[in-house]
């Protein structure tokens, strides 16, 4: 993700400050540079959203161990937690995640 960041700001200043940092000096940033920077900025918003999920399904097996001395209502929130995660978790490899 950092790559990406670092890649990303040289095509930000362009299209936020153009004639600042390697934009048209003068001009607009165009359709180009726009498609560029937003395909960076869903790549940056994937990462991120693995990087959650990736997270929340390495604490999953603590989740699971919890529910054995649980309510059976508190047991049914956390399996709906688990599924929760292990969807995003999909969703997440498969790029589709809002």
């Amino acid at each position: 993700m950092v790559v990406v960041l670092r890649r990303s700001w040289p095509l930000l200043l362009a299209v936020l400050l153009p004639g600042c940092g390697g934009g048209d000096s003068g001009g607009h940033a165009d359709a180009a540079q726009l498609r560029a920077l937003h395909a960076l900025m869903v790549e940056i918003r994937a990462d991120l959203a693995a990087a959650r999920v990736a997270e929340a399904r390495a604490e999953l097996p603590a989740l699971r161990r919890l529910g054995h001395g649980l309510t059976v209502s508190q047991q049914r929130s956390v399996e709906r937690l688990t599924v929760l995660v292990e969807t995003e978790w999909r969703c997440a490899r498969q790029w589709r995640c809002d």
